[in-house]
Parts: structure tokens; sequence; C-alpha cells
């Protein structure tokens, strides 16, 4: 058995890059390795897969694309649906395994080489893992589902909650599986990074922490020049990212000042407004190009844990214009180091644009205080806290 004194337990590896939350995992990870923690990540090949198998819930199927013939087939017969959920895992760890090889070798979105010291591990299933820890953290609400069979593995066991994920708009149909995976238990404590997911679990007295972004990477490039009037906006996939409000926005702002150029970028897959410049999915090197390149950053999110983006736009010297959203508020104070409006509001965060680009004065005011608020949250400030919450 591998014993070690840290182990993360999460969902699939990520297929090409990893996303917010999953950074802050590899990051604290990796810090702890170079704390001399013998640390691992442990990865199951999709949770949805383990847990349609002792839920029956045709909807953990649909959410990871499983077409409807077949789904029917597995319903009808038992063991029809072990044998094919049995392949999917084999062909999934496979493909884990192979793209964790080319990664770690090279990777245009994230430097996986820095986490050389990091096991990183994959189970089929949870319980058949053979590892223990002196502390353990699982950290979606798939792996938490699970988190009974982890005790024996573990000395100390947490649930990581980086986000809402009880709410319907980042669970969907399946919020009722995320819901008794967050039902109170004396055996396993849990971390927030926000007092926002504080307040969700009150009375399980949970520690916090808050999260930071990498700012040696971050930060104002003087070689860049930024231009006037432009805005840059982040457009991902999911109902909780708010992009259709934000494509809207656009709208509003080109018909209040139609000479104002508007980018965006992510992974969104959805139609895109002649308002907008489309620049899709972008490394980190092109991100604080733009970061340093616009004048406004918009986040349009109807629910987030605590948004590193707008912190990387502060740092790279945008101005910021965020939604009520969640975590922001821990970070950004309406009128002193950003704009904060209404979620599902496109004309209240076309307002707010249009107000800073009208008012150099109101925009240089947010753009400094946003800038010094952005390097109290570094990588540095994160770990210490992290280290502090889980008691080290």
């Amino acid at each position: 058995m591998n014993e070690y004194d840290f182990c993360f337990v999460m969902g699939g590896f990520p297929l090409k890059w990893p996303n917010g939350g999953e950074i802050i995992i590899f990051k604290l990870a990796e810090l702890l390795s170079k704390d001399n923690y013998k640390t691992a990540i442990l990865f199951q090949p999709h949770p949805n897969l383990e847990l349609y198998l002792r839920e029956r819930d045709s909807e953990l199927l649909k959410v990871i694309g499983v077409g409807t013939i077949l789904i029917i087939a597995m319903e009808r017969v038992k063991w029809m649906a072990h044998a094919i959920i049995a392949i999917m895992q084999i062909l999934l760890l496979r493909k884990y395994r192979k793209i964790k090889k080319s990664k770690f070798d090279t990777n245009q979105y994230y430097n996986f080489s820095s986490m050389e010291k990091v096991d990183i591990l994959f189970t089929k299933k949870i319980v058949d893992a053979n590892i223990s820890a002196k502390y353990m953290l699982v950290v979606p609400w798939q792996a938490a589902y699970f988190s009974n069979e982890l005790k024996s593995k573990c000395k100390n066991l947490y649930q990581l909650v980086q986000n809402d994920e009880v709410n319907p708009l980042f669970s969907g149909a399946l919020s009722k599986y995320a819901k008794h995976a967050y039902e109170p238990t004396k055996d396993i404590k849990k971390i927030v990074i926000s007092e926002k997911l504080r307040m969700l679990f009150l009375n399980e007295h949970p520690t916090i922490f808050h999260i930071g972004f990498d700012s040696e990477m971050f930060k104002k490039q003087a070689e860049i020049k930024r231009e006037s009037n432009t805005v840059l906006i982040i457009l991902r996939k999911g109902n909780d990212k708010g992009a259709s409000y934000a494509i809207e926005a656009a709208e509003h702002i080109k018909r209040q000042m139609p000479t104002t150029k508007i980018y965006a970028y992510g992974n969104y897959d959805g139609d895109i407004s002649n308002a907008i410049n489309f620049l899709g999915a972008v490394d980190n090197k092109k991100l604080v190009e733009l970061y340093n390149k616009n004048t406004i950053f918009v986040l349009p999110s109807l629910l987030e844990g605590m948004s590193v983006a707008p912190m990387q736009a502060m740092a790279c010297g945008c101005t910021v214009v965020v939604t009520d959203c969640g975590g922001v508020e821990e970070y950004i104070v309406n009128g002193s180091n950003g704009i904060i409006v209404p979620v599902k509001d496109s004309k209240a965060i076309a307002d707010a644009v249009c107000k800073i680009l009208n008012d150099d004065k109101l925009m240089n005011k947010l753009q400094a205080e946003g800038e010094a608020t952005a390097k109290k949250y570094t990588y540095s400030a994160m770990y210490k806290g992290f280290k502090i919450a889980i008691g080290l």
C-alpha cells in the first residue's frame, strides 16, 4: 500500500487543460510536495460511471454523453451495464495515462512538469485504491459522494469545497446527488474558499482559505500597449457561466458606443454576436497579452466559488466588471476596485462598461485599486492560508 501525507481525490484527468478548480488543486499539491510532504492526486475515469451503477439513474450517463440507445440497453440488462461501464473505464484509464505521459513532457496550457514530485494515480473505483494518507481531500461532489469508502484509507478526511455544487446551476439534474454528498457528517470536515461558501455550511464550522493566481505570470507587461475603448469578456460553456447575458451586453455596448472593440475568449460553443471578436480557447501567454491590451474585463457568471479570472485581469491592469455571482465579493468592493452588477442583467453589464469608458477618473481609480488588490492573492498567500485551514 502506498502511504502519503496528502492525497487529493478528483474526477477525470483533464483532457486538454485543467479548469480553474483543478489548477488550484494542482498548485496545492505542487507546493506541498516542494515542502517535503509526500503528495498524490487520485483520479477516477469518470465518477458518474461508478455512481450510475449504484443509483441506476440515466441522467448520470446523459451528462457524459452516453447515447440514448445504449442507455436503454444498460437499464434493461443489468450485466450489460456493468460490462459496458467496465469497458468505458478501461478505455478512459488508457486515455488518461497517455495524456499524462505527453502532458508531463510539454503542454501549452499548463506546466505539468512543476508537479514532478506529485504522484498521479488512477483507479476505476475509489474503494479499490490501494493507498492511505494522513490527510485526504475529496474535491468534486462526485468524489465526496463516495467519501464513506475513504474513511478507512486516511486519518483526516476533508471535503474541499470550491463552489456551490448543490446549486442546480452548477450540477443541473444531478443536484440531488450533490446535496447528498454534502450532507453533514462528524467524520468529514469541510474546507471552503470563500465566505459565501462558509455560510452554506455554517453549522459544520468549516475552515476557510482564499485561492490565488500565478502572479509571476499575470502582471503588467511594459512592452504591450494598452488599447483604448476595448472590452475583454470570458465566454464559457455551462449554465452557470452567463455567456448569453455577456453576448447580449456586447450588443448593448455596441449600440451605446459603436467604436468600442469587444473581444472574448473561452470554450463557449454557441452562437456568437457579430459585435464580438471571439478568439476561442487561449493559452496563458495569449491571455496575459489580452489582459494587457484591453481596457475592461467582464466576468458574466451566474455562479462562482471565487473566480481567479478577475484577479488575473486586475494584476495586468484591466478594470473589471463582474456579476454578483458569489466569491468575487470576497475581494472586489463595488465602486472601489471594480464594478459589481446583478446576475442575468445584460443591460447592467453594458451600462457599467460604458460608464467606465466615459469616465477616465473612475477608470484610473478602479484600475489602481484593482491592481493593489490582486497583489494580496498570490499562490504563496493561498498556500499559507491552506496550511492554517487544515491545521499544519
